[in-house]
Order: structure tokens, then sequence, then C-alpha cells
């Protein structure tokens, strides 16, 4: 059993010596100074009251129970840099940077925040909004974004389709509607700016071949 007394920087340097096999090298990585490196190796042989280390010129090799030790004690000492990581980082903000298009983040995604702060304190969103889809698309975590056809990229998750469906006002529909589809071509109509092409979709899906809008007034 290792005396209590034995430090972890003594067991680290250890570690790192090993795996170098050379006390400047490990100084090195450990910001040390050579001699703060064979102080720290000595402490531990004296410790242990076991040779771990064989020196030579210009480096140096483990003994047969260092190389016993060394096996046993990396695991170890892997588990607790992990652990303290992780603790280290428990209480840490989070960022997550997500890309989609600025109409589905002003209608369905914002909405959709409410209480997000107080439930996930820890996790700071970074949103990336897209006005049409020629834009180019930054390296975020995720992005949410609008297509045409099917995806078969393994990372790529359907959300939910998409219908378009025209709408105007109860009076306007009161007078415009015995006149079908040909009504559209009449009056001016109303589109997001995000999806300039949104009333073209709508007619190639419906067939209406004829739709030829007389005027079309993007929406901010």
């Amino acid at each position: 059993m290792i005396p209590l007394h034995t430090s972890m920087r003594g067991l680290r340097c250890f570690c790192v010596a090993a795996e170098c096999l050379s006390f400047k090298e490990t100084a090195k990585k450990l910001y040390l100074t050579p001699s703060a490196v064979s102080h720290q190796i000595k402490q531990l042989k004296e410790s242990l009251n076991q040779s771990l280390f064989i020196r030579q010129t210009h480096a140096v090799t483990l003994t047969e129970v260092g190389a016993r030790f060394y096996q046993a004690i990396e695991p170890v000492m892997q588990q607790l840099v992990n652990t303290v990581s992780e603790f280290n980082q428990s209480d840490r903000m989070l960022e997550v940077s997500i890309s989609m298009p600025e109409f589905f983040a002003s209608e369905l995604f914002m909405p959709k925040l409410i209480g997000w702060s107080s439930k996930y304190p820890n996790i700071n969103l970074k949103l990336e909004t897209i006005k049409s889809r020629s834009d180019t698309i930054r390296h975020t975590d995720v992005s949410i974004m609008l297509s045409g056809k099917q995806q078969t990229n393994a990372d790529v998750y359907d959300l939910f389709p998409i219908t378009y469906i025209p709408a105007c006002n109860a009076q306007l529909h009161a007078e415009l509607s015995s006149q079908g589809f040909k009504a559209l071509t009449k009056v001016p109509l109303i589109l997001h700016k995000a999806r300039p092409y949104a009333w073209h979709q709508w007619a190639e899906n419906v067939g209406f071949d004829a739709f030829q809008p007389k005027q079309i007034t993007l929406n901010v």
C-alpha cells in the first residue's frame, strides 16, 4: 500500500516520465525543471522503497518494478484526471450553436424557448439565421434547413413535412372565392422574405399551371 504522504504530483510525474523515458522531456510537459522532476521521482522511490528508473547517458529506462508499477498506476491516474475534469466542467456554461431559416426561428423556434434558461441554466444557445436557401450555411453544432428532397445523410433527420396553404381575410375571400385559383392572378400576394418562392411551390403542388401573379410583396 502506498503511504498516504505520497504526493499526487509525484505519481503524475512518474507516469509522464515512464511514457517519455526522459526527465528533460517530462519537465517540459509538466512545466517543471529537470531537477524538480528528479526530486519527485526520488521521493516516490523512497516512499515505495523500490527503484523505478535506470539512468543512462541521455535517457532513462524503467526497471522491472517500475514497468509493473506504471501498468498498475496509469489507469488509476487517468481515471482521476477524467473525474476531476468532469467535475471541473459541470458548472461551466456550455454553448450550442444552431443555424436555421429566419422564418423558422421567429415563428416556430423562439416561441418554444419559454422556460429554457431556467430548465437548462448551463446551456447557452447561439442562433445563426439564414435568409434563403442560397445563403452559405456556417459551421454550427446543429443546422435546421428547408429541403425539397429526401436527405440520405446518416446525420440528417426529418422534423416534419411542410404544407403550403393560401390564406386571406374573410371579406376578401367572400369576394373572390367564386373565381377559384384565377383570383390569385388579380390581387397582390404576400409572403415572407425567407420563403420567396412559396407561392410558386404551392401552385406547382396543386397543379395550378397558369399561375402568373400580378404582384408579390415580400413581408419582412
